[in-house]
């Protein structure tokens, strides 16, 4: 992940929770909607697919999960890819429509797709194969992280804390984006009527938080601190910049008022805080009851 991408990103999702700040928002009960019914779920929170009989991309799609789960304790980097894989499971797609049969073989069956999706007869073969596994079980991921940046003031000795920069401060967060969209298919062909079709998925994923979180301090031990300190004036870190990761759990997906748009209740599980950019070293984890 490039330095500009992830401060992107992070801006991005800033711009959503001081949203809800602003109109004072905390987690909607009217965001949890029926259970879903359970299903078999696998190490790292990712959900068991069954073999998708038939289809060339059965030790592509199995190997790719198996490196998903061995990254990061199960938790993923929160993706348009992988949430749509999730917004699909839980509910948000019809099937029973070819076009999202189609556009979800774009993306999750790219080889068999691009091998037969130019004559009519073989592709509707293959889409009936995957159309009885979507019918199963899709294989997706509820177990997901999103980086950000935090930019420390200076020490308050009475309260021995870091109070956070307005800028990378949150308070009465309800709800984050997790990730847009910016490409219409996996297999980016320039086909016009697959564009059609992306033009009317979804392209925005949130969270709306079962409980609202406040991050406006960083709460360090005065000893520790002055480490801290000394650590920033060695690495020439003048802004005091430091990375947060926060790690979040899907728990259920609801039908958005917003267009385009895939709204998941869930939970936030972690916020830990880290000195480097790639998230090796640890400084501290961040209370979240």
């Amino acid at each position: 992940m490039t330095f500009l991408r992830f401060a992107a990103f992070f801006a991005f999702m800033f711009l959503s929770v001081t949203h809800s700040y602003a109109q004072g928002v905390t987690p909607p009960t009217s965001l949890t909607p029926a259970p879903i019914k359970p299903v078999a779920e696998a190490e790292g929170g990712a959900i068991a697919p069954a073999a998708p009989a038939g289809l060339a991309t059965k030790a592509e799609s199995e190997a790719a999960l198996v490196e998903k789960l061995e990254t990061g304790g199960g938790y993923i980097e929160a993706s348009p890819r992988d949430l749509f894989q999730t917004y699909a499971a839980m509910g948000g797609m019809d099937f029973k429509n070819p076009d999202n049969v189609d556009y979800y073989a774009s993306i999750f069956y790219c080889g068999l797709f691009k091998e037969k999706y130019s004559n009519d007869f073989e592709w509707n073969g293959a889409r009936e194969q995957i159309s009885t596994q979507l019918a199963r079980q899709i294989p997706h991921h509820v177990l997901y992280e999103i980086p950000g940046i935090i930019f420390l003031q200076r020490y308050n000795f009475e309260s021995q804390d870091f109070p956070l920069r307005p800028e990378s401060a949150l308070f009465n967060v309800g709800s984050m984006i997790l990730a847009r969209r910016n490409i219409y298919s996996g297999c980016e062909l320039k086909n016009e009527n697959l564009q059609s079709i992306a033009e009317n998925m979804v392209g925005f994923y949130m969270i709306y938080l079962r409980q609202a979180f406040t991050f406006d301090r960083l709460k360090i031990p005065m000893d520790q601190a002055e480490k801290i300190l000394e650590r920033m004036t060695r690495e020439k870190n003048k802004e005091r910049k430091l990375y947060v990761r926060f790690r979040l759990k899907l728990q259920s997906y609801q039908e958005s008022q917003k267009p385009l748009t895939a709204a998941f209740g869930g939970e936030l599980t972690a916020v830990d805080i880290f000195f480097d950019q790639e998230m090796t070293q640890h400084l501290t984890s961040v209370p979240i009851d």
